[in-house]
């Protein structure tokens, strides 16, 4: 049976684009959090340098988030890229457990998230994602990898002939490709349209 030590709860605020992490451990002590990140490639990036800085191996974690429909499936399924197990989780479960401890609140937070994970570990349902859109993106984020992050252009020092303008357009083009990279993953995971949705009033 699956024991992590960590549990780290992730509540996503499509409206503001962002989301909120909060890790726990075993015993039961949030550790960490909440903490921001944006919604996009470059902050689940960072989440994922601030979860390897708490030692949030994915041998050792389990994430949990609300179901959200397919918003919350681009920082699913970059997660499950890395290795993490992620339960997705509807809202009225996490809302139960904290009003029968008469903790109740108006809505969740990644803190109850992480909670609510190391309680109902045994009922957890842990998210499958299609193998065939994990590999699709496991290859577009080994592009991001092979990223030069350093300017390709140099530094004034090392190459003082190219034109300070050329320079910032060469630090700028790995944040270019990450967004590129970001918007490729969205457009894959995009729901697909069905007769109704071209039909309106069929």
């Amino acid at each position: 049976m699956f024991a992590p030590t960590y549990f780290i709860g992730l509540d996503l605020d499509s409206a503001a684009r962002k989301f909120d992490a909060s890790i726990g451990t075993t015993p039961w002590k949030l550790v960490a959090g909440p903490a921001a990140f944006a919604d996009s490639l470059d902050g689940f990036q960072e989440l994922l340098a601030w979860l390897r800085s708490h030692q949030c191996a994915p041998a050792q974690a389990v994430l949990c988030m609300e179901a959200t429909g397919f918003l919350g499936e681009p920082l699913a399924y970059f997660l499950a890229a890395q290795g993490y197990r992620v339960a997705i989780e509807p809202l009225v479960k996490v809302r139960r457990l904290f009003r029968t401890q008469e903790r109740d609140k108006s809505s969740q937070d990644s803190r109850q998230l992480a909670e609510y994970a190391y309680h109902c570990l045994d009922s957890l349902r842990v998210w499958q994602p299609s193998i065939e859109e994990l590999e699709q993106i496991k290859a577009l984020l080994t592009t991001c990898e092979q990223l030069p992050w350093q300017s390709i252009v140099g530094s004034k020092e090392t190459q003082p002939h190219i034109a300070e303008q050329d320079r910032q357009r060469g630090m700028q083009l790995p944040h270019m490709r990450l967004l590129a990279v970001d918007n490729d993953i969205r457009q894959l995971l995009k729901p697909q349209p069905t007769v109704a949705d071209e039909w309106p009033y069929y």
